[in-house]
């Protein structure tokens, strides 16, 4: 008789063992930090628990399945963080909860099972031990998370969101379909754009409010619409009062409210707008669309119903057939070339509608930057074969937009004035058309293919005899000694080059009073410091072979330049040779 109760006795230890190593533990946690106020747990809408700071709860559950849970900073709220964890028997599973300080959004987090046991492990970082509570069971017995989730409410109409960390184009909240049909995105602002169906049979009145939407970049950062629109009305000042305090934009969110009526069936467009993101962000993470609804304007605020979205990716506005093409939607706008002209630099662009439908282009302002480190902005304008215009910024762009027919292209020239001369390239242009700002870098100033011809500052050396003869004032003129030769990679002066040397002394030994600067160049070959010591070493020959020719030390400075003033674009060997020279020009 003993050794069977023995037996039974060891029969049900092992499965009291087996069905705990089935259970899987759940830890709800909270760090003491900054945000102060309490957070509202729910599991599946009804209160589970509320977490002060520093606080930590656990729950064991036997079932695997999806656990529904969602946080709020205060019961009456509507702005609420959600998850959706799926369990599976006998695994651990973390869940960090906060809440963003000063603008009073809660958070709610599924911890990767290796950092979440750090972090439950730091006793110091908590009031108390983990204290025990109980869960309801799964909403879902077996399913995993990212599945899609259907629920019928109690008046029969359907929902269909995404779950967290899946993207949805298409869902279905409360008989109102919400489908994403196009992403726009250009440096620090973004467009997302919507066709809103109600599926009811009858008419129902829409309202959308910004003052309960947020979004989550994947710079951490949490980012609000700047403007919402709703077929043609639009709100596009953000709560410039409020300063940025969260209490005002929700006591004045009636202000920013928007609404129509939906005609039953058909689709109404419907667009946010965000102009303030970091240029780094590649997508929204995660966030929601708040929208009101139904009946008459009198009861906009009663039914509140959220749409959520998550992994909103941003599209490339690079064209990956041509570098040098930007598209924005159905508008490209490709650089063809940056080039000098007079004091200047015009920049020659393109415009194109790669749609079927026309719509205006405007172009409204823009800065560059060169490879000196100087900083320009756009001073003017010229579309097709019209006439420069200046650039104003305050004529409400009427002078600087045009039509684009569909499939059509138009010229459009950017001017900068009062450019260095020395520069070879714009590192950064920056542009920005029908608000969205582009941006291209390392632009190459592309010379004259045929010479120096075009640029008043370079005299040929007959020129500069005659100019010295006739006493003419030729301060600042160049002239590229065109019969100078060195050996390879050195400064040894090559005899052939004598004759042009010879005239040089002559002509200075003529013009007593003239100082000259010899400056040495290089093409692109080779390594910058090691050109810039052989152009140096170069003009430094010069200087002493005219020296040796009696001509004052005080006339003359020499000075290597390397490879930082090209006079051709280095793409072939012919422009190549032409960069290596030797110049000199008048300064006294």
């Amino acid at each position: 008789m003993k050794q069977l109760l023995f037996f039974y006795s060891l029969v049900s230890f092992v499965a009291i063992q087996n069905l705990k190593a089935q259970c899987s533990s759940i830890f709800f946690y909270r760090f003491d930090g900054f945000c102060s106020q309490p957070i509202y747990l729910y599991q599946d809408g009804k209160q589970l628990l509320t977490l002060q700071p520093g606080e930590r709860f656990k729950a064991e559950v036997c079932a695997s399945g999806n656990y529904n849970f969602q946080v709020k900073l205060n019961n009456e709220s509507i702005i609420q963080a959600k998850t959706v964890l799926a369990v599976d028997e006998g695994k651990n599973y973390f869940i960090k909860i906060g809440c963003v300080a000063g603008v009073d959004v809660p958070t709610i987090k599924i911890m990767d099972t290796a950092e979440g046991e750090l972090d439950v492990a730091k006793d110091k970082r908590f009031v108390s031990a983990p204290r025990q509570i109980n869960l309801s069971p799964a909403s879902s017995s077996g399913t995993k998370a990212g599945a899609k989730s259907t629920n019928n409410n109690s008046k029969g109409q359907t929902s269909t969101t995404a779950l967290p960390g899946t993207f949805k184009a298409v869902q279905v909240v409360n008989n109102f379909k919400f489908e994403l049909v196009d992403i726009i995105r250009a440096g620090s602002t973004a467009q997302l754009n919507f066709k809103i169906t109600n599926l009811a049979p009858d008419d129902r009145m829409l309202f959308l409010n910004r003052s309960y939407m947020h979004f989550y970049d994947d710079m951490g950062a949490i980012v609000y619409p700047d403007q919402l629109c709703l077929v043609d009305n639009c709100h596009n000042t953000y709560y410039t009062s409020c300063q940025g305090n969260r209490d005002c934009i929700l006591n004045q969110g009636w202000r920013h409210e928007i609404e129509n009526s939906m005609p039953s069936g058909i689709p109404l467009n419907a667009s946010l707008t965000f102009q303030k993101l970091n240029k780094r962000a590649t997508k929204l993470v995660r966030g929601a669309v708040w929208f009101g609804c139904c009946g008459s304007s009198v009861n906009r605020t009663v039914l509140m119903n959220e749409v959520p979205y998550s992994e909103i990716v941003f599209p490339s506005v690079i064209d990956p057939n041509n570098a040098q093409n930007r598209i924005i939607a159905s508008l490209g706008v490709e650089l063809k070339s940056c080039e000098p002209i007079g004091t200047g630099l015009r920049l020659n662009y393109t415009l194109r509608n790669l749609g079927d439908v026309p719509f205006d282009v405007v172009f409204q302002q823009g800065n560059a930057f060169d490879d000196q480190g100087n900083q320009y902005t756009i001073s003017g304008f010229a579309y097709a074969s019209e006439a420069r215009r200046p650039l104003n910024a305050y004529d409400n762009y009427a002078s600087q937009t045009r039509n684009l027919q569909s499939s059509a292209a138009l010229e459009l020239q950017l001017f900068i004035d009062n450019a260095k001369q020395n520069i070879q390239s714009l590192r950064r242009i920056d542009l920005y058309f029908n608000g969205y700002d582009l941006s291209w870098d390392n632009a190459l100033l592309q010379r004259s293919k045929t010479g120096l011809t075009n640029n008043n500052s370079y005299l040929s050396y007959p020129e500069l005899q005659s100019k010295l003869g006739k006493k003419e004032n030729v301060v600042g003129k160049k002239v590229i000694l065109e019969n100078i030769y060195f050996n390879s990679g050195s400064d040894q002066i090559l005899s052939q080059s004598y004759p042009q040397l010879n005239q040089l002394s002559e002509l200075l030994l003529a013009n007593p009073t003239v100082k000259v600067e010899i400056s040495g160049h290089t093409d692109s070959v080779g390594e910058d410091i090691s050109n810039m010591l052989l152009s140096q070493k170069r003009a430094d020959g010069i200087k002493y072979f005219l020296i040796s020719k009696s001509i004052n030390p005080i006339r003359i400075i020499s000075i290597g330049k390397g490879e930082t003033e090209f006079i051709y674009s280095n793409e072939s060997e012919s422009e190549r040779s032409k960069n290596r020279r030797v110049e000199i020009k008048i300064v006294e």
